[in-house]
């Protein structure tokens, strides 16, 4: 958010006190959300690239009891099995904790990858 359209949006709002102190914190924590976002899409684009590159897919394998274990398989036929993540309890798919499941399951196999060709992801 620029500081033009912080003034904007202030000089709508019935504030008392000392504008510019109120300029400075939004400002502030805008760029610390706004770092965070970008920290997030960083991530998400490192790990869309893995996916990308080989015919990678995340598979969720069910195991006895109400387990699963999570892994990324390399090539169109599964060739390579990455390490994974296991998981207790109900699956289902979509939701945000099967999603960040999912997400830390190619964080495994990027860092197993990482770490195989030392340090080059």
């Amino acid at each position: 958010m620029s500081k033009q359209t912080v003034k904007r949006y202030m000089a709508q709002l019935p504030i008392h006190g000392d504008q510019e102190s109120i300029e400075s914190v939004v400002l502030a924590s805008d760029f610390e959300a706004l770092q965070a976002r970008h920290d997030v899409i960083a991530a998400d684009s490192v790990r869309l690239d893995f996916m990308l590159n080989k015919w990678r897919k995340v598979v969720c394998e069910l195991l006895p009891h109400d387990n699963f274990e999570v892994y990324v398989e390399e090539g169109f036929m599964g060739d390579k099995r990455y390490p994974g993540v296991r998981y207790s309890g109900e699956w289902e798919q979509g939701t945000p904790e099967a999603l960040e499941i999912q997400r830390e399951a190619i964080d495994a196999a990027i860092t197993f990858q990482s770490n195989e060709l030392g340090g080059d992801a």
